[in-house]
């Protein structure tokens, strides 16, 4: 084959063709990219080092040697201040030092020169004096923020004072970045030479390649056919496994399962391999009776024809019973169809058993345009399908309920200390920032030791769950009731005042009191200013709970 021909295979050939002009564009473009991106990216980060480096030696120069807490003026800086300056000006490798009053005049500089000068910028006033730092890379011999020129490369950073959030002056740095600046061109200098060398073997490479290829192109054509008809069935075979990892991806994305059946809906109705609609929904199986858990753009009327259905109703229920995939094309036809409601349309119906370990734990239904085929390849997918579902509702299920077991005591019913402090500490945070009252019970059964004693523990155990739903019914719903330990329980009160959280204690104490044998003691504290930790809160109402032991019992006391 002559050259000519090959060339005229290649340019023939959209890929060939495309590979040798996105090589070409390559080289092209990779001096384009070095000098407008790679070049100014390093420069924009090697400027922002050396800002960072100027915050850092102001916050040095402000902690170690300015302790004024108002505006910064000449008589307020300490007489030994200039050579603190050159310390931190060694230390740091600074090139100029400036402080300024909050006024914008400078009151010292490491050029005389400068002291006494006004700053007037914006910058100065609308943001360093905000609190916020500014900086600006300055190239040699050109002006700075305030108009002077400068004989090297440096970056020029103004870092405010702030006393308890107030302005109280600023610094100016000049961090000098030429000699940086400098090795950092050589090192990109050197790494420009490589990247065109290996660009251009790379070209070289490309062109002797694509030669090569345009020589056998011919031959390559002819076996094509056979090539495109495997690559169908793969395309095939790679769109189930796609789906299926997908679906698979999706549903193991959460174990919150109410989450999980939008999760479910969504992706397989979403998948055009299946040709359903955007509507379907997922019944729970629990003994003979099926429960519609969630549903997808279905209405009202779907919704209330389908409530206390069992196990063998309709096509779900069919599907329930027998563990596998039914298809019905037309429910106006198929007499398996049974429950019927005003305004039903003709459609399809695919259901799907949702199983984990052989065991149904619910049924998946979609929906078809009427008249549409299911081939068996989809039914297949969707049993293998149904199984993932059912083993991930599953997980599910037993995460929400060892999720409920670990945050609850499993006597009462009530919180356990556990979900206590999560609460606690997240309301505590809350009243702390915001300022909003936060209350809190503690409650304890008078001589509980001695009920036990006398009438034995399952007595006991009665007692603590009926009081445990007395003080249920007796505060908000807002309200979180939790098992302190024994016979404590404790009350968290979001938005409620001390003397509201009386009201209630005593509402408490009154019922405990009419509705069982015993009486209770408690202890009230709301949250002030000076608690830093949520444990405060606690300990002050255990201290109002022990006066209130003290006191006689069958009470309630109030924090100091």
């Amino acid at each position: 084959m002559t050259l000519k021909q090959s060339l005229e295979n290649i340019f023939k050939t959209k890929f060939l063709r495309t590979v040798l002009f996105v090589s070409l564009v390559s080289v092209i473009m990779l001096p384009v990219y070095i000098i407008f991106f790679v070049y100014p990216s390093f420069t924009e980060l090697l400027a922002e080092s050396a800002e960072n480096d100027a915050i850092r030696a102001a916050t040095h120069l402000k902690d170690m040697h300015i302790s004024t807490e108002t505006a910064l003026t000449k008589d307020s800086l300490s007489p030994d201040f200039s050579e603190m300056v050159e310390d931190v000006m060694k230390d740091f490798k600074l090139m100029k030092l400036k402080v300024f009053a909050p006024s914008g005049e400078i009151i010292y500089s490491t050029d005389p020169e400068d002291i006494g000068k006004v700053n007037k910028k914006w910058y100065f006033h609308q943001i360093v004096a905000k609190g916020k730092s500014y900086a600006k890379l300055v190239r040699k011999d050109t002006l700075s923020l305030e108009g002077q020129m400068v004989t090297a490369d440096v970056v020029e950073t103004y870092v405010p004072i702030m006393v308890d959030g107030e302005f109280v002056g600023a610094f100016e740095i000049y961090y000098d970045i030429t000699v940086t600046k400098e090795k950092l061109n050589r090192l990109l200098s050197r790494s420009y030479f490589i990247l065109f060398a290996v660009a251009f073997v790379l070209l070289v490479a490309v062109v002797a390649s694509s030669f090569k290829a345009g020589r056998s192109i011919a031959e390559r054509r002819q076996a094509e056919k056979q090539v495109v008809k495997q690559n169908v069935e793969l395309a095939e075979l790679n769109s189930e496994l796609s789906v299926l990892y997908t679906i698979s991806s999706a549903i193991s994305r959460t174990l919150d399962i109410d989450e999980l059946f939008s999760i479910i809906l969504d992706t397989i109705t979403s998948r055009e391999i299946f040709k359903v609609e955007r509507k379907g929904g997922i019944f729970i199986v629990e003994g003979e009776r099926m429960h519609l858990v969630f549903q997808l753009g279905l209405t009202e009327t779907f919704v209330k024809a389908h409530d206390n259905m069992k196990v063998g109703d309709c096509l779900c229920g069919l599907a329930a019973k027998t563990g596998e995939v039914i298809i019905s094309t037309d429910s106006n036809k198929d007499d398996r169809h049974t429950i019927r409601y005003p305004g039903i349309a003709p459609h399809g119906h695919i259901i799907v058993p949702l199983k984990a370990m052989n065991k149904l734990v619910g049924v998946l239904y979609l929906y078809l345009p009427a008249d549409t085929e299911v081939d068996e390849r989809v039914q297949n997918m969707l049993r293998s399908i149904g199984n993932q579902i059912g083993i991930a509702i599953e997980n599910a299920r037993l995460y929400k309920k060892t999720k409920e077991l670990s945050l609850h005591d499993p006597l009462t019913g009530l919180a356990n200390r556990r979900l206590m402090y999560i609460e606690l500490e997240r309301s505590f945070a809350k009243a702390k920032r915001y300022e909003t009252p936060l209350s809190v019970i503690m409650l304890d059964i008078d001589y509980f030791k001695k009920y036990n004693d006398t009438y034995g523990h399952a007595a006991g155990d009665k007692l603590l769950k009926d009081i445990a739903e007395i003080v249920q019914q007796s505060v908000r719903k807002a309200d979180l009731v939790a098992r302190y330990g024994g016979e404590e329980f404790f009350i968290l009160l979001p938005e409620t005042r001390l003397t509201e959280a009386y009201a209630a204690a005593e509402r408490i104490r009154r019922a405990v009191e009419r509705r069982t044998e015993v009486t209770i003691s408690l202890g009230v504290s709301s949250y002030r200013q000076d608690m830093q930790i949520k444990e405060d809160l606690i300990k002050k109402a255990d201290e109002a709970l022990y006066q209130a032991k003290e006191r006689g019992r069958n009470r309630v006391e109030l924090s100091a």
